[in-house]
């Protein structure tokens, strides 16, 4: 499903002759590929006239808020480096905003994307002590049109080499199209600069994939390659092992996934270093009155092993929950998970819930002090972005309201 969309000028970026990859642990890198895959997922159900008619009414300019998390449960601002809350408005109107690591630092950097006019902002992130506290910057990279229409996005490390690269997709045509990055920073003037080049041919990958999740699914993490599942409501599904080119090969394939899987999440929910998978089906499927939460344990080659109806098919779940994001909100080695929930129409009383997980494919209930795990006083927000922001060890977030009114 497409969002609507609005024009902005473009920009032309400089040309960089080198590719200053990321030199970040692995650990950290496929952290920000797995993290990307949540706004490409909820990009199929966030913004669409039916979601947002019984939400409130969200009219006026795009906002982008960033808000710490602290391990229990509380949210607070990142403050910026004039010494105020990151809080941006108006700010501009995107499809996608989708965390990557272009830079090679510890913080997140952002991939902004709008497909009505192919404009694409490559934008760092990054904190500053010189003060002695910490502040928040945000830094434009470049700025470049990668062409209009696509659907959805995808970042990991296609290219063969350390850092992030994109990959775009184009529900009705097919088309997979894959960017290798550089990032250079000049010596003199301190400026950083994105530059994309397309690696490799167009890709026909087949029409109709509703949800694309990067991870590493592939026997033996195939040489640090993102690894990409697609997945059609039709109930077919794939797992894409890249080249490292810009072309990809089927790991394996199925039939057989079922019809109402509307978000796919990524994280460590108790398996090996391979990326899990939890499936949100708020109708229930054959269960229709029950709203469905699957973990799913993923072994090398995609294959997945949890059986249906075992302790991590959950058949009680909510119907309403937007979005689900994956994070690290307790400090626990396990992806936790936060459940938001549209506010009804004339009212501010969004819910946001954070529920940890414990590597059984069971939620576990923060304790001590629960309800500040559980926020019911929340707005609209068409894009819940998890990421690194102020250098803590826990999941920031940057929320984002594109400003347009469906009532």
């Amino acid at each position: 499903m497409k969002w609507k969309d609005r024009t902005v000028s473009a920009l032309t970026a400089a040309t960089v002759a080198n590719k200053g990859k990321d030199r970040t642990p692995r650990k950290i890198r496929i952290f920000a590929g797995v993290l990307s895959c949540v706004i490409t997922a909820a990009a199929a159900i966030a913004v669409t006239t039916a979601d947002r008619a019984s939400a409130a009414i969200s009219c006026g300019s795009p906002r982008g808020l960033f808000q710490t998390t602290d391990g229990s449960g509380r949210l607070g601002a990142v403050v910026d480096t004039n010494g105020t809350p990151a809080d941006y408005t108006p700010w501009w109107y995107w499809d996608h905003i989708v965390p990557a690591n272009f830079e090679g630092n510890s913080n997140t950097d952002l991939f902004f994307y709008r497909s009505n006019d192919g404009q694409a902002v490559f934008y760092t992130t990054g904190t500053t002590s010189s003060t002695g506290t910490a502040s928040f910057h945000l830094e434009a990279a470049g700025n470049y049109a990668l062409g209009a229409g696509w659907t959805n996005v995808v970042v990991g490390t296609f290219d063969g080499r350390a850092g992030n690269d994109v990959m775009l997709y184009n529900r009705s045509t097919g088309i997979a199209r894959f960017y290798s990055i550089t990032y250079s920073r000049d010596s003199v003037t301190g400026v950083g600069v994105v530059l994309p080049a397309r690696l490799g041919a167009d890709q026909y990958i087949g029409a109709g994939w509703d949800i694309l999740v990067p991870g590493n699914f592939q026997l033996g993490l195939a040489g640090g390659l993102t690894d990409v599942l697609v997945y059609s409501q039709s109930g077919f599904a794939k797992f894409l092992a890249p080249t490292g080119s810009g072309a990809v090969t089927t790991m394996s394939s199925y039939n057989n996934w079922g019809h109402h899987w509307t978000q796919i999440v990524p994280g460590q929910f108790g398996g090996d270093a391979h990326t899990d998978l939890l499936f949100y089906d708020p109708s229930g499927g054959n269960f229709a009155s029950q709203a469905r939460g699957w973990f799913n344990i993923v072994v090398g080659g995609g294959v997945l092993t949890t059986a249906p109806g075992g302790p991590g098919d959950h058949r009680n779940w909510g119907n309403d929950w937007a979005k689900i994001v994956p994070g690290q909100f307790g400090g626990s080695a396990y992806t936790d998970l936060l459940f938001y929930r549209w506010p009804v129409q004339g009212s501010s009383n969004g819910r946001g819930l954070v529920q940890l997980t414990n590597g059984t494919g069971l939620l576990v209930n923060p304790t001590p002090n629960a309800a500040d795990w559980d926020h019911t006083n929340w707005g609209v927000w068409d894009l819940i972005v998890p990421a690194q922001f102020a250098g803590s060890p826990y999941t920031d977030l940057l929320f984002y309201d594109n400003g347009v009114c469906l009532n």
